[in-house]
């Protein structure tokens, strides 16, 4: 990994999806265990297709 700071804030980044633009703008006021679930799965599935030796 050549930049691990950058590669740590894009796997922060994935991990939100559009579900802390939802929340901060008052969309949505909860969001559920499974929401929170699936986008953070998808975000680390996305992460280690990209990153993993």
């Amino acid at each position: 990994m050549e930049d691990p700071l950058l590669a740590a804030d894009q796997f922060g980044e994935l991990c939100k999806g559009d579900v802390w633009l939802r929340l901060t703008f008052g969309i949505i006021d909860r969001i559920s265990q499974a929401e929170i679930d699936r986008v953070v799965d998808s975000a680390v599935d996305m992460f280690l297709a990209r990153y993993a030796a």
